[in-house]
């Protein structure tokens, strides 16, 4: 029984068929009934790119592939992307989110910045290319931080691109905005109140940082890290804000759900805001919300399914969530790939 079944894909390839990634399971056994989503086979790419670029397997390869023709099929002539699948291969709405376009930015940009083939580069950077305008237009601070990481991506593989340079300022500028317009003394944020995936916008600046060396994205970032790690951090054990009423400015914080995705984001962050700081406390921050899927939560329970390799969907009022889907699975392993690329996990 293996400590780290990141190292191996069987957890996405449970889930997975010809078609892309299925959204949920019934406990273990895949619930069809729901079908697949844009946002889950967008992370999908990203994790088998991940693990492609650790562990050069060709599986992990000929699943990238097969999220990839899964974003195409999604895609919109206006540069949108559909967001629901049926399983019998129907699209299941009009339009999808700015969080869907946003992901699909993102795992477009890190397989353009990748080992995967030549035709597969330059699909993605067709796919980029053409739906880059359309998150110019969203307002969601999540979409742009995941269009950011999309960029920073484009920019590594293409580092001569002067458009792309210009689009990160503007993506990284609006989130700066946007922080200085919410945040005050005592809430160090970029909204009024703490939904899901977090620290996914402050690792957009660290990101944009690096690529820029414009110092207000670094002070923006470690700032609003900073207030999150104090908010969901209680004597070292993570406990990300629950989705059951979310954490409003001068309310209370939401306990329960748990979600996996939450730890995933918070190992993303932590570890990047210590590679630019190096100070140890950021590695040891992202360790501990990695310890959350083995049992450092409020619960004392362990997500990791050893069977399959999959990850619980969080955790409840009444406990462990049996269900078994796809975000859950693919954030833990996401969460892994990003320790393992540190060599903080074996």
């Amino acid at each position: 029984m293996e400590l780290y079944p990141g190292s191996r894909l069987d957890g996405l390839l449970e889930l997975t068929d010809e078609t892309g990634i299925l959204q949920h399971t019934k406990f273990t056994i895949m619930d069809r009934r729901f079908g697949y989503s844009t946002d889950d086979n967008a992370r999908a790419l990203l994790a088998a790119i991940r693990h492609l670029k650790i562990f050069k397997r060709e599986e992990a390869l000929r699943l990238a592939k097969t999220y990839l023709t899964f974003l195409l099929h999604m895609h919109r002539e206006d540069g949108r992307y559909h967001n629901f699948l049926g399983y019998n291969r129907e699209y299941q709405d009009r339009v999808g989110t700015d969080d869907s376009l946003g992901h699909s930015l993102w795992a477009l940009g890190e397989t353009m910045n990748s080992g995967s083939t030549d035709e597969m580069r330059k699909l993605a950077k067709w796919l980029f290319d053409n739906s880059l305008p359309q998150a110019r237009k969203s307002t969601s601070p999540r979409a742009r931080a995941s269009a950011l990481l999309g960029l920073a991506e484009y920019l590594k593989a293409n580092p001569n691109d002067d458009n792309v340079k210009d689009n990160i300022f503007f993506f990284a500028n609006h989130l700066v905005d946007q922080y200085h317009l919410e945040s005050d003394t005592d809430w160090r944020w970029f909204e009024a109140y703490l939904t899901y995936a977090n620290p996914r916008i402050p690792q957009s600046l660290l990101e944009a940082y690096c690529l820029t060396a414009k110092e207000e994205y670094l002070e923006v970032s470690r700032e609003s890290l900073d207030f999150l790690i104090n908010i969901q951090f209680v004597d070292a054990v993570f406990q990300p804000v629950g989705n059951e009423s979310w954490y409003y400015k001068d309310g209370e914080k939401s306990k329960y759900d748990q979600q996996p995705i939450e730890a995933s984001c918070m190992v993303d962050s932590a570890v990047k805001l210590g590679e630019i700081s190096q100070e140890s406390k950021y590695f040891d921050i992202a360790a501990n919300a990695f310890r959350w899927y083995y049992g450092q939560n409020t619960e004392n329970v362990s997500l990791i399914n050893y069977n399959n390799f999959t990850c619980y969907d969080g955790l409840t009022r009444e406990g462990l969530n049996l269900n078994q889907g796809a975000e859950s699975t693919i954030s833990y392993y996401l969460a892994y790939y990003k320790l393992k690329q540190y060599g903080l996990v074996p």
